[in-house]
């Protein structure tokens, strides 16, 4: 998961006999102690550099038996990250021309649309083209390929979004690429 600013911990601990404690700390190292976890707890991700983070969460029961797990997260307080939530393909005839149509969907780490942002992709295959266009309210952006007279696959990869303070966490991706096939 991508994380910025104030990041809340919390944690649900069962045991057969009673919870005696229930701690928590970041990029543990042994020497680090825990804090107590109140719920909720809120991490100022702003106290670490921006990259992979771990959470380690420890509970204690009233037997002194401890279990402890850990959870990566990636800090991004550069700005808020962006990923593809989808691509809908299909294609366009009119009498003997054929076409690629990509509908790409950008949402940020909430799954929330994300407007305004520039989508560069390519299409490969029957034509190969470099196309780009600007994600709406709904963030969804159709990108459409030149013209063919040879039907074939259209496969469209995302190259790269374009935000300003945002960045394209592509490893978040749905899917990169997405074909078609005009019979």
């Amino acid at each position: 998961a991508v994380v910025s600013g104030m990041v809340e911990i919390a944690a649900d601990a069962f045991d057969d006999g009673s919870i005696a404690s229930v701690e928590y700390r970041i990029d543990p190292i042994n020497e680090d102690p825990y804090v107590a976890l109140e719920q909720p707890t809120f991490w100022n991700s702003g106290s670490v550099a921006d990259g992979a983070h771990a959470i380690q969460v420890r509970v204690t029961d009233d037997a002194g038996q401890s279990s402890t797990v850990s959870h990566v997260v990636i800090v991004n307080n550069a700005g808020a990250a962006a990923h593809v939530g989808a691509i809908d393909m299909s294609y366009w005839a009119g009498g003997l021309r054929y076409g690629g149509v990509a509908e790409v969907k950008m949402v940020d780490a909430n799954n929330d649309p994300v407007a305004g942002a520039t989508v560069i992709g390519s299409f490969g295959d029957a034509p190969s083209d470099v196309v780009r266009g600007v994600t709406n309210d709904e963030g969804w952006v159709k990108l459409v390929s030149s013209k063919t007279d040879v039907a074939g696959t259209w496969t469209f990869c995302v190259d790269n979004v374009v935000k300003p303070d945002w960045v394209y966490d592509a490893a978040a991706n749905v899917r990169t690429c997405d074909s078609i096939s005009v019979p």
